[in-house]
C-alpha cells in the first residue's frame, strides 16, 4: 500500500514528500504526520496535522505539509487553491522563525527552499489545471489566486487570446467593444479596435441612408471612417449642386473637410454674391476675375498685369498664348506654360488642368478638356469631376454631368458620381427639362427630379414622344404620330395626347382637329364646348370666326365684346380693323373708333428702313390719305402715292415715284421731288438724297438742307457743315452756304468736330477747324480710334514712325515708334508701342492708358523682344 500511494503522487512532488522515510517516528506528530502521508494514510496525516497546528500555531511544518497534501490528486478533497494557501502561509510563519525554530524544522529536513519549491511547484500544476480547462473564468480565477508573475501573464495571455476569440465568433461591435472595454491591455486590443470601428461603421451606416451616415458623424467624431462618411454625406447633400444644398452643407458642416469644395463651387455659381462662406482668397479671385488683364516679361518669365499696370500675377510662366500678348485678356482661365508643361491656371495663380490637347468652359465652374482623344471634365478650382475616359459630354443645368460610353449617355453628378450607367442614344435639354432619346423615342425629365434617381433602382423609363417641341420656358408640346399633348414644366399634361394640334395665341390656347379651334383654359385645364374656324390673336385682341361670323374680345377688358362681324383684322397690338353689314371702323387701343366710310381703305404704315409695321395708320381714298397715330387722333391728310413711317416726328411721302418729308402735321419739310431718301444707318437724323443723279443731304435735327448736286456721298461733320465732293473735297457750311477752307482736296474726313483729316498730292495733314492751321503733316496712313470721354485717337504714320493723337488731349506719342496697337477694354483702350534702337540694339515697349498716361516701359534685345512681340 505504501508504493502504491507513492507511485500516485506527482512525480515532480515525490523529492518534496519523501522525507526520510528512515526517520523514527516518535512521539512528534510532524514525523507521524510525515510517515503517515508516506504511506498514504491521508486520514490520519490529516488528523496529526490539525493537532499540530493547535498545538503550536507558529509552526510552518503544518501547512507545509497540509500543502503536499491538498496537492495530491488521489486525497479526497484534492485542492489546489487550498495547498496554495497553506505554502504561503507555511512561508509566511517560517520568515517569522527564531534560529531555534528554524534548527528543529531542519531535524525534519524541512527548510525554506523546499517551501518554495513546493510552492512553485503548485503553482505550476495550478496553472497546468486553467490552461487545460480553457475558459476565461478559470484563467481568471488562476490570475486573481496565484502571484507568479511569468505565469499569471501566461494565464492572462491565454485569458485575452480566449477573449478575443469569443469576440471574433460573434463579430459585431457589440462583442469588440466589450473586449476592448474589459481588456484595455491585451494585445490584441489594436485589431480588435480596428474590428469594432468598421463593423460599428458597417452598421450604423447600413444601406448609405443620409439619416444615418449624419447620425454616425455626429456620434462618433473619433471613428476612423469619419472622413469617408462626410464625403459620402457631401456627396449624397449636393447631388443636384444647387446653391442650396451647397450653402446648407456649409452650415451644418462648416468645419469639414469638404466644406472648401462648396465654397469653390458656390464661387462660380454665383460669382457676384459675396457671402461670409467665402475666404479672403476667393475675395481675392473674385476681384482679380473682373479686371482686364496684359501679359509683361520680366527675368526670362511671363507675368500678367491690370490696365494700370499693377502686377496681379507674378512672372513665373516661360510663355503664355500670343493672343494675350497683343489683345489681352478678360478671360477667368489663362493658359501658360510652366515647367516646359502646357497649363491652365486660374487667376490667383493656381493650377487648374494639365497635359491636355484642348479644353472648353462648359459653365458654371466646369472644363471638359481632351487627351489623347478622350474627354474628362475638371472644376475650375482644380478638382477631377472625371477621368478623361469619355468620348462626350454636357452640362445639364448647373446640376448633373452626361457623358458618353461606347456611343450612350449616362448621368452623374458634377461630383463623379454615377446616377444611370451608359443607356439612352441622346440627351438633349430644353429649359428645366431634359429629354431622353432611346430607339427614336422620348422620354421627359425634370432637372430637378433627377436627384431622385441617385443610389435608387431606375425602373424602366416608359418613352412616350417622338418629337417634343419648346413652346416657351413654361410649355412643352410631345407629338407621338399624328396625336399632340401639351405639358407644363413639371411635366404635368394638360391637354391629353390625341389626334389635334396645338397652337399658343400670346399667351392662350387652342386645339385644332377636323371640327375646328377650341380654346384651352390653362387654370380650369379643360376644353371649351364650342369650336372655331378661324383665330386671330395678340396681347390685346381675340378674335374668334365661328359660322362664318367674328367675334372680337379685348383682352383687357376695357371695351365690351363685338359680335356677328364679318371680318377682322389685327393691325397691330393696338389697332384692329373690323366690318360688318352695316360700317366698318378702326379701334385704336383699347376704345377710340373712327369709322371707314364709303370707298375708303386701311393700311398699317411701313417703316420705311426695316419695312416693320408701325402703330400709325392710313385710311385712303383714292388718293387722299388721312394719317391717324395709335391713340386715335388724326395727325392730317395729304395726297400721296405711298407714305411710310421715319420716327414719330416725321413721314415720307411718295408721289409719281418721287419722294419727300412731311411733319406730323403734314407740312411738307422736304420737297417731294427726289429720287431716293435714305437714312444714315450710323449717323440719326441724316437723310442721304439722290435727285438727277447728284447727291445731297439733310439733316433732320437742324433743318440743314445740303443740295444734290454732288457726285459722292455728303458727310455730316457737324450740325451745319457737310464734307462735300464737287469734283474735289471740301467743307460745305449750309448756314454761310460757303465752302470752309480749300474744296480741291483728294480726300476729307472729319477726325472730331475740331480737326479734319485732308488729302492733297496723295498724302495726308490734319488741319484745326478753328484756324485752319496744319497740326501733323506728310501723313502716310492713317487709322481711328474711339477714345475716352467721347474723344477720337488717330494712330498716324510719317516718315519717323508712329504717332498718336488725341482730339481732346493732343499728342499722346511722338511719331517715332515702329508700330502702335490699341488693346480694346471695357474699362479703356490701351495702347501698345514699340520702337528699334539701332545703335543700341535694343527694342523699347510702351504700354499707356487712353490720357497717355505710361504704365509700362521695358527695353529688350532680340531674343526677349521676339517673346513679348505681337504678330504685327
Amino acid at each position: 500500500m505504501k508504493l502504491e500511494a507513492l507511485l500516485r503522487l506527482k512525480p515532480i512532488l515525490l523529492v518534496g514528500i519523501f522525507i526520510c522515510i528512515s526517520i523514527t517516528a516518535k512521539a512528534d506528530p510532524i514525523r507521524q504526520a510525515i510517515k503517515a502521508l508516506n504511506e498514504g494514510d491521508f486520514g490520519k496525516t490529516e488528523e496529526l496535522l490539525m493537532k499540530s497546528a493547535q498545538k503550536d500555531s507558529l509552526n510552518p511544518a503544518p501547512d507545509y505539509l497540509f500543502a503536499l497534501l491538498f496537492q495530491i490528486d488521489s486525497f479526497s478533497r484534492y485542492n489546489l487553491d487550498t495547498s496554495y494557501s497553506h505554502i504561503n502561509t507555511a512561508i509566511q510563519k517560517f520568515d517569522g522563525l527564531d534560529e531555534k525554530g528554524v534548527d528543529k524544522l531542519a531535524r525534519n529536513s524541512l527548510y525554506l527552499e523546499k517551501f518554495n519549491q513546493l510552492k512553485e511547484t503548485i503553482e505550476h500544476s495550478a496553472f497546468k489545471e486553467a490552461k487545460q480547462e480553457n475558459e476565461i473564468v478559470s484563467l481568471e480565477s488562476f490570475m486573481e489566486k496565484f502571484d507568479n508573475e511569468e505565469l499569471v501573464k501566461s494565464a492572462g495571455e491565454l485569458r485575452d487570446s480566449l477573449a478575443y476569440l469569443n469576440a471574433r465568433k460573434f463579430n459585431t461591435w457589440q462583442s469588440f467593444k466589450y473586449f476592448l472595454k474589459t481588456y484595455p491591455n491585451a494585445k490584441y486590443a489594436e485589431d480588435a479596435k480596428k474590428s469594432y470601428d468598421w463593423l460599428l461603421f458597417k452598421d450604423k451606416t447600413a444601406g448609405n441612408l443620409l439619416g444615418n451616415l449624419e447620425a454616425f458623424y455626429a456620434e462618433h467624431q473619433d471613428s476612423p471612417y469619419l472622413d469617408r462618411v462626410i464625403k459620402e454625406i457631401y456627396v449624397q447633400r449636393v447631388a443636384d449642386n444647387s446653391v442650396e444644398a451647397h450653402q446648407k452643407f456649409l452650415d451644418d458642416y462648416p468645419d469639414s473637410n469638404w466644406s472648401e469644395r462648396s465654397k469653390l463651387v458656390l464661387f462660380h455659381l454665383q460669382p457676384d454674391n459675396v457671402t461670409f462662406h467665402w475666404s479672403d482668397s476667393l475675395k481675392m479671385v473674385s476681384k482679380l476675375n473682373k479686371v482686364e488683364l496684359l501679359p509683361f516679361y520680366d527675368g526670362g518669365k511671363f507675368g500678367f498685369m491690370g490696365s494700370d499696370g499693377e502686377v496681379l500675377i507674378e512672372a513665373n510662366f516661360e510663355s503664355v498664348i500670343p493672343e494675350y500678348v497683343c489683345e489681352g485678356t478678360h478671360n477667368e482661365l489663362l493658359e501658360v506654360e510652366k515647367e516646359q508643361q502646357l497649363q491652365v491656371i486660374s487667376r490667383n495663380g493656381k493650377t487648374v488642368l494639365t497635359s491636355y490637347d484642348s479644353f472648353e468652359d462648359l459653365g458654371f465652374g466646369y472644363l471638359s478638356f481632351e487627351r489623347g482623344g478622350k474627354i474628362g471634365v475638371v472644376h475650375k478650382s482644380g478638382y477631377v469631376v472625371t477621368e478623361n475616359n469619355l468620348e462626350d459630354v454636357l452640362l445639364i443645368g448647373s446640376n448633373y454631368l452626361g457623358f458618353q460610353v461606347d456611343g450612350k449617355w449616362g448621368i452623374s453628378t458634377l461630383q463623379g458620381e454615377t446616377i444611370i450607367e451608359p443607356y439612352f442614344d441622346e440627351i438633349e435639354q430644353l429649359g428645366d427639362v431634359i429629354l431622353l432619346y432611346k430607339q427614336d423615342k422620348i422620354h421627359l425629365k425634370r432637372i430637378s427630379d433627377i436627384k431622385q434617381w441617385y443610389r435608387k433602382e431606375v425602373n424602366p423609363l416608359k418613352f412616350e414622344f417622338e418629337e417634343v417641341e419648346e413652346i416657351s420656358n413654361s410649355y412643352l408640346i410631345g407629338i407621338l404620330g399624328d396625336q399632340e399633348c401639351l405639358l407644363d414644366d413639371d411635366l404635368e399634361i394638360l391637354i391629353p395626347l390625341d389626334d389635334h394640334s396645338i397652337y399658343s395665341f400670346d399667351g392662350e390656347w387652342y386645339v385644332r382637329n377636323d371640327v375646328g379651334y377650341r380654346s384651352f383654359d390653362i387654370a380650369a385645364r379643360k376644353l371649351s364646348d364650342d369650336s372655331y374656324q378661324d383665330i386671330q390673336s395678340n396681347q390685346q385682341w381675340l378674335g374668334l370666326r365661328k359660322d362664318n361670323k367674328w367675334s372680337l374680345f379685348n383682352r383687357q377688358d376695357v371695351i365690351e365684346p363685338r359680335f356677328k362681324l364679318d371680318s377682322i383684322k389685327l393691325i397691330s397690338e393696338q389697332l384692329v380693323y373690323l366690318k360688318d353689314d352695316l360700317f366698318h371702323r378702326v379701334i385704336f387701343g383699347a376704345s377710340k373708333e373712327v369709322p371707314i366710310g364709303e370707298g375708303e381703305s386701311v393700311e398699317p404704315i411701313i417703316s420705311h428702313q426695316d419695312a416693320t409695321v408701325s402703330s400709325y395708320i392710313s385710311i385712303s381714298k383714292d388718293s387722299e390719305k388721312s394719317i391717324y397715330n395709335p391713340e386715335g387722333d388724326k395727325l392730317f391728310q395729304l395726297e400721296a402715292d405711298e407714305i411710310f413711317f421715319l420716327n414719330d416726328s416725321t413721314f415720307i411721302i411718295e408721289r409719281d415715284r418721287k419722294k419727300g418729308l412731311v411733319n406730323r402735321k403734314g407740312k411738307v419739310i422736304l420737297k417731294v421731288i427726289y429720287q431716293s431718301l435714305e437714312q444714315d444707318s450710323s449717323v440719326p437724323g441724316l437723310i442721304h438724297l439722290l435727285k438727277s443723279s447728284k447727291i445731297g443731304a439733310y439733316f433732320l435735327p437742324t433743318n440743314q438742307l445740303v443740295d444734290t448736286k454732288y457726285e459722292s456721298r455728303v458727310i455730316l461733320h457737324d450740325s451745319t457743315q457737310f464734307i462735300v465732293n464737287d469734283g474735289g473735297f471740301g467743307l460745305w457750311d449750309v448756314l454761310e452756304k460757303e465752302y470752309i477752307g480749300e474744296s480741291d482736296y483728294q480726300g476729307l474726313v472729319s477726325f472730331s468736330q475740331n480737326y479734319l483729316l485732308c488729302k492733297l498730292d496723295d498724302q495726308w495733314v490734319l488741319k484745326s477747324t478753328d484756324n485752319e492751321d496744319v497740326v501733323i503733316e506728310s501723313i502716310y496712313n492713317y487709322e481711328i480710334f474711339q477714345g475716352s470721354d467721347s474723344s477720337k485717337v488717330l494712330k498716324f504714320r510719317v516718315e519717323q514712325g508712329y504717332g498718336l493723337f488725341d482730339s481732346k488731349e493732343g499728342l499722346l506719342l511722338k511719331p517715332e515708334y515702329n508700330e502702335i496697337l490699341e488693346i480694346d477694354f471695357e474699362s479703356g483702350p490701351i495702347y501698345y508701342a514699340e520702337r528699334f534702337l539701332e545703335d543700341a540694339e535694343l527694342y523699347v515697349t510702351l504700354y499707356l492708358d487712353q490720357k497717355g498716361n505710361k504704365i509700362r516701359s521695358q527695353a529688350f534685345d532680340q531674343v526677349q523682344y521676339e517673346k513679348i512681340a505681337c504678330d504685327l
